[in-house]
């Protein structure tokens, strides 16, 4: 059964401790989603992948406040941030494909920038700045970008491709339906100085 919608007070308080990871986070277009697929095919030829696309494309900026559980004033103090946040749109450019190890049977199979993502960073650290003037963290957040393609058992040795670029133009907080494959914006905001939008 879907979790109930965390706009809701009531559901935000009944819900399990750790059951609902909230995260900032940036999604690509739909062209660019098609293009993610296009690539995830070619590599399922190349490499004899079997493993099925992540359900939503996005890159990660960071988790407000503690991993466990957030209360209602951590939460508002997240929307907080985004509301204080005014940026210009900037480029993202992918080009390189390569597993991440993280213990698990089947890890991450991702997309990365050779050259670091400099706007994406200085996106995260304004973004970041503005969450501790909130109080949604602590201190400024580390988090390196890249997208997550597919999680497999094949390792995947750095592969650089062609570049995967999109204007990022807004981003959003996300309520994660862990195991459900929902992602649940509570709030996305334009960036063209505009405010955040329910």
């Amino acid at each position: 059964m879907p979790r109930p919608s965390l706009f809701e007070d009531d559901a935000f308080d009944a819900t399990p401790a750790a059951a609902w990871p909230l995260f900032f986070a940036l999604y690509p277009d739909a062209e660019t989603v098609a293009r993610l697929e296009r690539l995830l095919d070619e590599l399922r030829r190349r490499l004899g992948m079997k493993a099925p696309a992540v359900r939503n494309f996005h890159m990660t900026l960071f988790q407000p406040g503690p991993q466990s559980r957030l209360t209602r004033d951590e939460r508002e103090a997240a929307l907080e941030a985004g509301d204080r946040l005014r940026s210009a749109p900037f480029e993202v450019q992918l080009d390189q494909v390569v597993s991440l190890p993280n213990g698990q049977a089947a890890p991450p199979i991702v997309l990365r920038a050779r050259d670091g993502l400099p706007a994406w960073l200085e996106f995260q650290r304004r973004l970041g700045m503005a969450a501790v003037a909130a109080g949604a963290v602590r201190a400024l957040p580390r988090y390196a970008p890249h997208l997550t393609l597919a999680y497999d058992r094949h390792r995947v040795e750095p592969i650089d491709i062609e570049p995967i670029r999109w204007t990022v133009r807004s981003f959003a907080l996300v309520c994660s339906h862990v195991g459900e494959g929902v992602h649940e914006p509570l709030r996305r905001w334009d960036l063209d100085g505009t405010g955040g939008e329910r």
